[in-house]
């Protein structure tokens, strides 16, 4: 194993457990390119790993109930089999061509709006001219 797909699993893992129980394919992908777009603008020095031992400093709602990850699950497998286009990228600059990719956008976070909003989260919030909503997906908004 490289370096790489280690950061890649761990970011896999990551993405599950956030997302929560019950969650879509769609919901842990969306988390990975916010962590993806939190890179590329060099939070935490552009590191991977960094940025997702951090999240939890820029949590807007409360952590979700603890997910056991299990091999057999299928989001999970899709998940695996989809992370290096969401690590690589597909979707060029200011393009919009209704992919997940293109409506997370820019986005550098995300809510769950079924789940306690922390003190972070309602300060975001709170300001939506310099945090506007990017997307909704389900129960979750980017911005």
């Amino acid at each position: 194993m490289n370096q790489t797909a280690m950061q890649q699993a761990i970011l896999v893992e990551f993405a599950v457990r956030e997302a929560g129980p019950r969650a879509s394919i769609e919901m842990m992908e969306a988390i990975c390119y916010v962590i993806r777009n939190r890179v590329r603008a060099g939070w935490h020095g552009g590191s991977w790993l960094a940025n997702v031992e951090h999240a939890d400093e820029v949590r807007t709602t409360d952590r979700p109930e603890r997910v056991t990850l299990d091999e057999a699950d299928r989001n999970l497998q899709r998940l695996l089999q989809r992370i290096d286009d969401i690590w690589y990228g597909t979707t060029q600059e200011g393009q919009n061509d209704g992919t997940l990719e293109a409506s997370i956008g820019k986005a550098m976070h995300w809510a769950f709006l079924d789940r306690p909003m922390t003190g972070f989260g309602r300060e975001l919030m709170s300001a939506p001219q310099q945090n506007p909503v990017k997307c909704h997906l389900g129960t979750m908004i980017f911005f």
